[in-house]
């Protein structure tokens, strides 16, 4: 994920010479910088456009959903609001007593998300029906915590899908991403993963999102971006979840 604030640890945060300002976010796929005026530029890597996450952005914008506020997208450039705060996924390690909070907040994002109308846009249509708007990569380090509440970020994977898919991705993600943090941090992350996801399903549709593991999973499997590990353990999940489906 690519937070999209200033609150962000120094090894993620460093001067850029060919940006349009200083970086201060990166992630597997796009960077971020600060522009000045309150806003940032996020930047796809690959060059693809970003027209269509900002259509999206625009739409939950208006519908109230919790997106920073989209102001231009030119080519693979996205300017937005700046939003200042951790995200949910570096929090863990600074209030290790609020992991429990975090899920339920988590999922009542996920419910929240699913009464925003299907927008009319030329969205790709996956895992299953298109009967809400997807985000697909809707995890704890695309959660940023402001002091004005919650802000989700990341949005180039939206998409149209059935209902309990987005709580499946995340079921997915969380499960078996690996994390970048390493030390006391990293342990501490790794450690609240268990408890925050085992409190995350229990505020979801937890059977019907385990019926659209293996629809999402053959998605998440194709993402160029995914790792050896994280492939292993997403087929590994697989394999328990058909055993305690059966149970």
């Amino acid at each position: 994920a690519e937070a999209y604030c200033s609150d962000v640890p120094a090894d993620r945060t460093s001067p850029s010479s060919d940006g349009p300002g200083p970086r201060i976010g990166t992630g597997r796929a796009a960077d971020v910088y600060d522009v000045g005026g309150g806003r940032v530029l996020r930047r796809n890597r690959s060059g693809a456009p970003t027209d269509r996450d900002a259509a999206v952005m625009q739409h939950l914008w208006h519908h109230g959903y919790p997106v920073p506020e989209v102001h231009e997208a030119t080519g693979p450039d996205i300017v937005m609001d700046k939003v200042d705060g951790p995200t949910m996924l570096e929090a863990f390690a600074r209030k290790p007593w609020m992991i429990r909070s975090w899920a339920r907040l988590l999922a009542s994002l996920h419910d929240q998300l699913e009464h925003v109308p299907l927008p009319d846009l030329d969205l790709p249509e996956r895992f299953g029906a298109p009967e809400v708007l997807v985000h697909a990569d809707l995890h704890p380090d695309n959660v940023m915590l402001t002091s004005a509440g919650p802000v989700v970020i990341d949005w180039p994977n939206a998409c149209a899908g059935q209902r309990n898919a987005e709580v499946a991705s995340t079921w997915l993600i969380v499960a078996t991403s690996e994390l970048d943090t390493t030390g006391v941090v990293g342990a501490l992350q790794r450690g609240a993963r268990s408890h925050f996801l085992s409190t995350f399903l229990g505020q979801t549709d937890r059977t019907t999102a385990r019926s659209l593991l293996p629809v999402v999973a053959e998605h998440r499997l194709d993402d160029r971006n995914l790792r050896p590990g994280e492939a292993a353990k997403i087929h590994q999940l697989l394999d328990d979840e058909r055993v305690n489906s059966r149970a």
